[in-house]
């Protein structure tokens, strides 16, 4: 009789220490809440972008494009950010970006103080690999940066040429915080600063317009994570 007690006690002792050893510890036991895997963020906010244009002019002169040796746009733009990545590394993401901001209502402000609208919206874009560090894989601290390929260009009607623009290198740093809402979800605020150094030449009726510009801009991004 007690060889028969016995034993039901033995399995059920057993099935409690493997039931043990295979359960979910308490810091996994919600099934998420932590950066890893895919990392996929959507971001919209207000930028402030200002485009400062140092140019000369060879040939004729006339054109508002080129006239005097430093011109700008600036003002408040729309920006919005992609970034995809993934987390092959315990706290440490890459990923790429692609940034934009459209900055409506734009106005070319000249050397000698003129202003003249544009005739459609002033238009910049990064494109980079980035990395992204969180302090923590459970907390929303996180900060990074990154290096690609900028270009800005805005129409402008200024006969011969009907444009202002310019690409080339852009760099990018960028602090945030996200609190989680589910799982694999979260909601954050997060700000990212950017630099370019951009350039072009453009030549028409025995005109050439060449520019040395930089674009900095700053902006504050509502963003939304899986990850």
């Amino acid at each position: 009789m007690n060889g028969v007690v016995r034993w039901p006690v033995a399995r059920v002792g057993l099935a409690a220490l493997l039931g043990a050893s295979m359960a979910p510890t308490p810091a996994f036991a919600s099934g998420g809440h932590v950066h890893d895997g895919l990392y996929a963020r959507a971001s919209l906010g207000p930028s402030w972008l200002d485009f400062e244009r140092n140019t000369r002019q060879d040939g004729a002169p006339g054109t508002i494009s080129y006239a005097g040796s430093d011109s700008s746009v600036s003002g408040v733009a729309l920006a919005a950010d992609v970034m995809i990545g993934g987390t092959p590394f315990p706290r440490v993401v890459f990923a790429g970006l692609l940034h934009a901001e459209v900055l409506t209502g734009a106005r070319l402000v000249t050397a000698d103080g003129a202003t003249h609208p544009l005739a459609g919206p002033l238009v910049f874009t990064l494109v980079a690999p980035t990395v992204d560090l969180y302090t923590d894989e459970r907390s929303g601290l996180h900060y990074g940066l990154g290096a690609g390929f900028a270009a800005v260009t805005g129409r402008f009607d200024d006969p011969p040429f009907r444009s202002l623009a310019g690409i080339g290198p852009g760099f990018t740093l960028h602090v945030g915080y996200d609190f989680w809402t589910a799982p694999e979800w979260s909601f954050g605020l997060s700000g990212r600063g950017i630099f370019a150094a951009v350039s072009r030449e453009q030549s028409a009726a025995g005109i050439v317009g060449h520019e040395r510009d930089s674009v900095a801009t700053a902006t504050v991004f509502a963003t939304l994570l899986y990850q």
